[in-house]
């Protein structure tokens, strides 16, 4: 795990560029549930990169949804340094693109009952990244003398 205490920033939820399409309605209850107990303090900051000169969610588009529906703008960050797929991430901005998703408030009308997330949304990336890595691979073995 990667200590981020020394790199936390505040962005605005309107500035920053989701990646994912769907939201899990099961656990936007549990955000929404922590937020009602213990604030944002309860919730862990959220991890971004950098895609086209924007910031944007490799992780916590629930937090940071969460966050806006209970009228906070603002969200504690960090830059991802494990987030180096940027081919992934640009494909899931695409998809997020091409669905009218271009910040935290677009997600409201993304939120799908918890299974139907798993059996889409998980899928969908799994295919993706099996895909992306199978025409890296199969790019490289072209390449090699």
């Amino acid at each position: 795990m990667t200590s981020i205490d020394n790199s936390l920033f505040t962005l605005k939820l309107d500035e920053l560029q989701p990646s994912q399409v769907y939201i899990s309605q099961a656990k936007l209850n549990s955000v929404s549930y922590a937020l009602r107990c213990c604030g944002a303090t309860g919730l862990s900051p959220v991890p971004v990169v950098k895609i086209n000169n924007r910031w944007t969610l490799s992780d916590g588009h629930t937090r940071c949804l969460g966050l806006y529906l209970h009228g906070y703008t603002e969200v504690s960050v960090y830059e991802d340094p494990e987030s180096v797929d940027q081919l992934m991430y640009k494909q899931c901005v695409k998809w997020c693109h091409e669905e009218s998703l271009y910040k935290i408030s677009d997600l409201q009308g993304q939120v799908i009952p918890h299974p139907v997330f798993e059996s889409f949304w998980l899928r969908r990336c799994r295919v993706m990244h099996r895909l992306l890595y199978q025409n890296l691979a199969y790019s490289l073995r072209e390449l090699s003398p």
